[in-house]
């Protein structure tokens, strides 16, 4: 059987992000990319996926997948922790384009 750790969190951080959910899929795409940029990412790919029977270039709503690809550093399990971690306290780094945060 798998073991799970129990990461604790941060409530008031928790609050505070949630009351910002509601971004466009813009905005999260922009904050991907920004974590890639951070990751010293030389290439950075993006994929729109979509239902190929009812495409429409209007119709946003026909989008199946986006997949977001970039040959980064990749996350160290501290780091990963930290980023699964509710209301985790982060300091950005100067390589980091910082808008998304």
């Amino acid at each position: 059987m798998d073991e799970f750790e129990e990461i604790p969190m941060d409530a008031g951080r928790v609050c505070n992000a949630i009351s910002k959910i509601g971004y466009q899929p813009v905005a999260a795409i922009m904050d991907i990319v920004d974590n890639s940029v951070a990751a010293q990412a030389n290439e950075i790919r993006i994929f729109v996926n979509w239902d190929s029977a009812t495409y429409n270039y209007r119709n946003k709503n026909n989008i199946t997948e986006i997949e977001i690809w970039d040959d980064g550093r990749g996350m160290t399990l501290s780091e990963m922790k930290t980023a699964l971690q509710l209301g985790s306290d982060v300091t950005y780094s100067g390589d980091t384009l910082s808008k998304y945060g």
